[in-house]
């Protein structure tokens, strides 16, 4: 019965699995034709137009995408492609090569899907990525003897391979790190690099390089090391913009997500952990019990033994430990003698005592004793142990020296006695023990070592009670005071009221008296030594006379700050003096006069009647001077005839002056020194300090303040000497402001920061530019361009011009050949400071310059002068010229009409142009005056036979009227503005005078 109703029940499921797999059937069979992957119209003619679909993967790229070893295409990615194709219903085609080729394959178009591709921001501008599909750490792998790398930051300064294009090259240049990047067609030859030692180090991603080192049986030769890096996007890309076929593998991944694809192809090539065996407990509950009821036994059997050990060694070990723990507390080593045999048995500590180990003196005899023993106490120790053997005393006793094992010596106190004698009354056996007595020894050497420093210490030593009571003195005491050890002993010494309460040690400089009531200076020092034996105190009180100590402190004082010769504070003195006088004026708001005193004459005195008699000059004045003062000032001799006098506290003008004056009187009376009449006279520079910073008078320092004094006195030697002259501050900033200006313009040579404009120089008659003026600028770092009468100017009879005036002919000269390069004839003119000009080496500097320009010739460089410059010797300066003119350099005097000289310039100077200033050119229309001066100059020009040139040519209106005087040539903004070299050509090129300016009456009468 029961076998029916199972066969009735196997047939029933058999219907039913039957009929459940035909309605299968129909069920496929009505969706046969329709793709898994619903795609829209879009997509459904993207593929009909670009069929086949080409995806290129790598061929070392395992488990991901990789060529087998029979050539066949493998991995999760190339799987999941088929099967996108597949569910989608496209026909797709598979090429392999290396990761940066297949990137350069779709960028060229010549595939469609790259199949195994991490997402970065920078990937992204030239591919489309799908969905995440996997993710993929990425660590550093070494070889596995490499201890030096763990981490990222040990890849700095080292060679890091790593698969070419990959990832890893973007992320190690966000790092910044400083690395030499290996690259390599796939990260198994990255590996191999590595292994060959060509890379230190390289950066790959996990599962790809462990598969390979793994397959290839490198796994104990390399390993990874710290952290993954980071974690890798792994996913398809297309080209950028390929949206249709981005959709359509997106939603073949997204399909194979949740059918469970993606799970599957992971299981299967990375696989997954297995299940651990679980152990069954109840099958082996027997064993166990058998165990803890043996384990109880022996517990207990163990107990048993340990209560009958402790009964019986309970005393013994009481006993023992006692004594141990007595002779352990008093460092007490023992030993026991046979006197037989000679055999000596020691304890631990003895052993210890002299550096060995107990193991090491298990075997130890009274012969090994006796060479351990100082050689100079041997005797006094075996007389003392051979008359205890005797029975001679009752005990032995003494105390010698032993070697350490590292070979100091030990003392030691050694005590025993016989424990057995035979029936003769030999001794048999000995015992004893034996304490370190070193530290003793020692305290008493410091201590007679203490008392013969006391005793003979060259500081006074005094020892006293908690309550300053003497108890004790040494013999430097009696000496340096005078007082013997008897008078002071048990007297209570003020010296403690020094101290304060609860204070332990004081030291400093006191004022002492001696017996005999002399004072004298001394270095105390008070020290509180506390007895911890009886918590009682004393005290240790050192002094030392310094009394020759400060004698030649002061003579050293003395000849540091006062002058040798006259005993007058000298500069470093009167610094000191005049800091805490302007301190004092700040403070109190008076005022401090300086004045810095020059002898007039002095210098011929020494020279005629020697230095001893130039001495005694200098005596002589520095007691006039002293005289001449109060006492609160301050006079004070600087060197040679300097002499410099501080007064504190003038509140007026007029008092000052009466100072100075005197002074000055005091100086200038006659001296009878060794039968001569001698006369000098001073002249005196005044300084003043007011306390407090005002518009003139900044707050300055002491020597800030004598050097202003010290510039007011050389302006009263320039006036004529034997007066005195104020310092003017407002004059002092303007020479300082001068200097600064000078020095911001050397800077700006020295840093390239001025540049050349050009203006060109036409013939008004025919339109023809025939040549240019090279003009300096200053191209500031904070103020822009600069004109030249924002810096010129402070160059004016400066040594610096000489310096500036051969960057602008140098750059002015290059400039020229330039052009003439580019086909472009434009002479240039350069305008030279007189100071250049007269400078010594300015015609040979002239004649090199130009003959490292091969390409200049005669007429194409000339050299404009102001006709204003102050030129010293004008017949030097024509010499000049013309040997300048014979290496090819022209001449022309600018500015001509406006200097004090210019008939002499113009008769003298062999210049070939006149350049007429604009000041005349520029109102020559509305005045008169300037015509008429005009007119005189081109008479003059055309007596003299020169070329004109008017510069200020502000409009055609002014071109026209000079071409009706006859002048042809012009320069001026009517034309052009100065301009950069770079613009010059364009302007030549395009240039072209107005019909209405030429003036064909002019062309008779020309300059």
């Amino acid at each position: 019965m029961a076998e029916s109703k199972d066969c009735t029940a196997k047939s029933f499921c058999q219907r039913w699995l039957l009929a459940g797999f035909i309605g299968l059937l129909f069920t496929f069979s009505a969706y046969a034709d329709e793709p898994d992957i619903r795609l829209n119209e879009t997509e459904k003619a993207y593929l009909a137009k670009n069929e086949p679909i080409v995806f290129v993967s790598q061929r070392a790229y395992p488990p991901f995408e990789f060529i087998n070893d029979d050539g066949e295409r493998q991995g999760m990615m190339v799987e999941l492609a088929h099967w996108i194709a597949t569910e989608a219903g496209f026909h797709a085609q598979f090429v392999s090569t290396d990761f940066s080729t297949a990137q350069a394959q779709i960028q060229r178009g010549d595939a469609d899907v790259l199949t195994s591709f991490f997402y970065s921001p920078r990937r992204e501008q030239r591919f489309d990525f799908t969905q995440t599909i996997f993710e993929v750490p990425t660590a550093i792998f070494v070889r596995a003897d490499r201890p030096d790398i763990a981490r990222l930051q040990d890849l700095k300064g080292r060679r890091v391979a790593t698969q070419r294009d990959d990832y890893a090259e973007e992320y190690l240049a966000e790092t910044g790190l400083d690395t030499e990047l290996v690259t390599t067609a796939n990260f198994a030859e990255a590996a191999q690099v590595v292994l060959a030692g060509d890379a230190d180090a390289m950066i790959g991603d996990e599962q790809i390089v462990l598969y390979h080192l793994y397959r290839e049986g490198l796994n104990d030769e390399m390993k990874r090391v710290g952290e993954p890096l980071y974690t890798g996007l792994n996913a398809m890309a297309v080209i950028e913009g390929n949206q249709p076929l981005k959709s359509i593998l997106n939603k073949g991944i997204k399909k194979a997500r949740e059918q469970g694809t993606l799970d599957r192809l992971n299981e299967k090539w990375l696989g997954e952990m297995l299940p651990s065996a679980r152990i069954n407990w109840r099958d082996y509950w027997p064993h166990a019990l058998l165990v803890i009821i043996a384990t109880l036994w022996v517990i207990a059997w163990n107990l048993r033994l340990r209560q009958l050990v402790r009964r019986k060694t309970r005393e013994l070990r009481h006993h023992q430990e006692r004594l141990t723990e007595i002779l352990h507390v008093t460092h007490t080593a023992t030993w026991e003698l046979n006197v037989v045999s000679g055999q000596l048995s020691v304890n631990d500590c003895w052993a210890e005592m002299l550096g060995y180990t107990p193991e090491e003196l298990t075997h130890c005899s009274l012969s090994q004793w006796r060479l351990w023993v100082h050689p100079d106490d041997l005797a006094e120790a075996e007389q003392a142990l051979d008359a205890h053997l005797r029975g001679q005393t009752p005990s032995y006793s003494c105390e010698f020296r032993l070697r350490h094992r590292d070979g100091h010596w030990l003392w030691v106190l050694d005590r025993g006695k016989v424990t057995s004698r035979n029936g003769q009354g030999d001794a048999l056996k000995m015992s004893g023990t034996r304490i370190d007595i070193s530290a003793e020894r020692h305290a008493e050497a410091e201590l007679r070592l203490a008392a013969s420093v006391f005793r003979n210490a060259h500081d006074a030593i005094l020892l006293t009670d908690s309550n300053g009571v003497i108890v004790d003195v040494n013999a430097a005491f009696t000496r340096i005071t005078g007082f013997e050890v008897e008078e002071v002993l048990h007297t209570r010494t003020t010296l403690l009221d020094r101290l304060s309460r609860g204070q332990g040690i004081w030291q400093g400089e006191v004022k002492e008296t001696r017996k005999n009531s002399e004072h004298y200076p001394a270095l105390l020092t008070i020290s509180r030594v506390d007895n911890s034996a009886d918590r009682s105190a004393h005290f240790v009180i050192v002094f030392t006379d310094i009394s020759s100590q400060k004698e030649y402190e002061n003579r050293l004082e003395h000849l540091a700050y006062f002058d040798r010769l006259t005993d007058l504070p000298n500069r470093e003195r009167l610094t000191q003096h005049l800091t805490h006088a302007m301190a004092s004026a700040r403070r109190h708001g008076h005022r401090v006069v300086l004045a810095y005193l020059d002898l007039d004459g002095f210098k011929e005195i020494n020279d005629i009647y020697g230095h001893v008699l130039g001495d005694r000059v200098l005596k002589t004045i520095s007691e006039r001077l002293r005289s001449a003062v109060d006492s609160d000032n301050t006079v004070a001799r600087l060197g040679g005839d300097e002499f410099v006098i501080m007064l504190p506290h003038q509140h007026s003008d007029e008092a000052m002056q009466r100072v100075i004056s005197t002074l000055i009187q005091r100086v200038n009376q006659p001296m009878q020194l060794a039968g001569h009449e001698l006369r000098v006279s001073a002249s005196i520079g005044v300084a003043c300090y007011v306390g407090h910073a005002t518009e003139d008078n900044d707050d300055i320092e002491p020597d800030q303040f004598i050097r202003q004094a010290d510039h007011a006195m050389y302006q009263a030697k320039q006036l004529g000497k034997n007066r005195y002259h104020i310092f003017d501050s407002a004059h002092e900033r303007a020479v300082r402001g001068h200097h600064q200006s000078i020095a911001r313009i050397q800077q700006a040579l020295n840093n390239d920061e001025f540049v050349l404009f050009y203006q060109p120089k036409v013939n008004m008659h025919s339109g023809e530019v025939i040549g240019v003026e090279a003009l300096i600028r200053w191209q500031h770092p904070d103020r822009g361009l600069l004109p030249p009468v924002a810096f010129l100017p402070d160059l004016q009879q400066h040594s610096l011009a000489i310096a500036v005036g051969e960057w602008v002919a140098c750059t002015a000269i290059a400039q020229f050949c330039a052009w003439k390069k580019h086909g472009v004839h434009l002479p240039v003119s350069i305008n030279i400071d007189g100071i250049h000009l007269q400078d010594a080496g300015f015609a040979d500097w002239l004649q090199y310059t130009l003959s490292r320009y091969p390409s200049v010739e005669p007429g194409d460089i000339e050299i404009e002068v102001l006709e204003s410059s102050a030129l010293d010797d004008i017949h030097r300066v024509a010499e000049i010229m013309r040997h300048c003119q014979r290496f090819g350099a022209h001449f022309s005097l600018d500015d001509f009409g406006t200097g004090y000289a210019s008939l002499a310039y113009l008769r003298y100077l062999p210049v070939g142009q006149l350049k007429i200033d604009r000041s005349f050119v520029f109102n020559m229309l509305e005045n008169n005056e300037d015509l008429v001066m005009l007119k005189g100059v081109l008479s003059l020009a055309k007596a003299f036979q020169r070329r004109v040139i008017a510069e200020g040519v502000e409009t055609y209106a002014h071109a026209r009227a000079l071409l009706a005087l006859g002048c042809k040539y012009g320069q001026g903004y009517a034309f052009a503005r100065p301009m950069p070299a770079n613009e010059m050509l364009p302007w030549v090129e395009g240039f072209t005078l107005p019909d209405a300016t030429t003036n064909p009456e002019a062309t008779n009468s020309e300059y």
